[in-house]
C-alpha cells in the first residue's frame, strides 16, 4: 500500500526531529500517548499545505492543543508546553 503525502510528510518530520515531539521535545514511540501524529503548523483551511507545513507531534501534545475551543497557535503552544516540561508539570512520555 502506497503512503499518502501526509504520511510521507509525517515520516519526514519524525526523521528530521530525531523522533522527538515538536512541542514537548520528548521521544515518540508506538504507545497510544506517544504515537507520532502529523501536525499542520498552518491549518489547511487557512491555506496550509502538506510540504513544509507538517511537524511531528506526540498524540498527547497534539490532542491537548486541539481540545480548546480556540487552540493556541503552534508557536505559543510550543512555548507553553516547554515551560510545563521545565517545571516538571507535563507528563513524562518516555
Amino acid at each position: 500500500m502506497a503512503k499518502t503525502s501526509l504520511q510521507k510528510a509525517r515520516a519526514r518530520a519524525f526523521k528530521l526531529q530525531n523522533g522527538c515531539c515538536f512541542y514537548c521535545g520528548q521521544r515518540m514511540n508506538q504507545s497510544p500517548i506517544t504515537k507520532c501524529t502529523a501536525e499542520h503548523l498552518q491549518a489547511r483551511s487557512e491555506g496550509g499545505g502538506v510540504v513544509g507545513n507538517i511537524v511531528a507531534a506526540c498524540w498527547y501534545c497534539n490532542n491537548h492543543r486541539h481540545r480548546s475551543r480556540i487552540p493556541m497557535v503552534p508557536e505559543a503552544w510550543q512555548v507553553y508546553v516547554g515551560r510545563k516540561v521545565q517545571q516538571k508539570r507535563w507528563p513524562t512520555l518516555t
